[in-house]
């Protein structure tokens, strides 16, 4: 979540509502956009010097699939330079009422991250 925050955050503080994403929903004052960190990554490419730079930790899928205008361009980006073949993602769990005791969106949100994450992955590989 790296380059943005909360509307509501950054204008009033703390919000009385703790999960700004949960199983059901992204609260509509929290918009997801990855343009920061794709700036980042590419500034980092481009330290003299460094021949690669791999993102190692894990990825809030749920958040680049909600990102409609950058999670694409996002996850092109990693896919192309900054991951070795494989992506860290945390599917704690794939039992829908089990994701919603956790706050997780349910398991169609992995499927549909998991199919365009090939889908680039085969693009990338050619």
């Amino acid at each position: 979540m790296y380059g943005y925050e909360c509307n509501k955050k950054e204008k009033l503080g703390t919000c009385d509502h703790q999960r700004c994403v949960d199983a059901t929903h992204l609260c509509q004052s929290m918009k997801p956009d990855h343009s920061r960190n794709i700036n980042l990554l590419r500034r980092v490419r481009e330290v003299p010097g460094v021949r690669k730079a791999f993102v190692a930790s894990g990825v809030r899928y749920d958040l680049i699939t909600a990102d409609k205008e950058h999670g694409y361009s996002y996850l092109k980006e990693m896919v192309k330079h900054h991951i070795s073949g494989q992506m860290k993602v945390a599917p704690e769990h794939t039992q829908q009422h089990v994701l919603e005791l956790m706050g997780k969106p349910g398991k169609q949100t992995l499927i549909d991250f998991k199919k365009l994450y090939d889908k680039l992955r085969v693009k990338n590989s050619s």
